[in-house]
């Protein structure tokens, strides 16, 4: 795929959606890359110890939780889910400014969501004070909205060369930015 094949794809995938849409899908992927390069270039949160230490935060949560179970066993493996974030919030954020894999970046991001409202944010009281509520609503929006554009939900199979260089893509840029933010 070459870079005008990449610009053409990119166009097609912005122009095809209603500017509220669109505005919704460049908060989405921007904030998703913000998160990833916030926790990337954050010296403590994988430094065991320090303030702001994924291990602590889980911690922290790991009795409050309607997923207590899954969170213990998270604690137990902080640093791994601590990088797994990070990798998953830039791969999310850059699959969905630049639209590949946009349907699987939705429902990563909707998912990612769910469990961030279900364990971090569960107990903020009232409910509406935590925003990963509000997120959960949004990616479910922009994925109704690319379902009623398609008429169905097309996953990619990667039979085609250009789906497989797209992931490679995304995931590349993912772990640069991880690497980025640490330097």
């Amino acid at each position: 795929m070459n870079n005008a094949e990449v610009m053409n794809l990119m166009q097609r995938s912005w122009g095809s959606h209603p500017l509220p849409i669109s505005i919704l899908r460049l908060w989405l992927g921007a904030t998703w890359v913000y998160a990833g390069w916030y926790k990337a270039t954050d010296s403590g949160f994988l430094t065991k110890g320090a303030n702001g230490y994924i291990g602590s935060q889980l911690a922290a949560i790991s009795t409050t939780s309607p997923l207590h179970f899954a969170v213990q066993k998270m604690v137990e493996h902080a640093d791994l889910f601590g990088l797994l974030a990070m990798v998953s919030e830039f791969a999310i954020g850059l699959a969905t400014l630049t639209g590949f894999m946009l349907v699987y970046a939705t429902v990563g991001g909707l998912l990612m969501s769910l469990t961030l409202w279900l364990t971090l944010s569960w107990t903020v009281s009232p409910y509406f004070l935590g925003s990963d509520i509000a997120y959960v609503i949004m990616w479910a929006v922009l994925l109704g909205s690319i379902f009623k554009k398609s008429g169905r939900l097309r996953l990619p199979d990667f039979s085609e060369r250009r789906e497989v260089l797209a992931l490679a893509i995304v995931g590349g840029l993912s772990i640069i930015g991880v690497i980025a933010g640490k330097n």
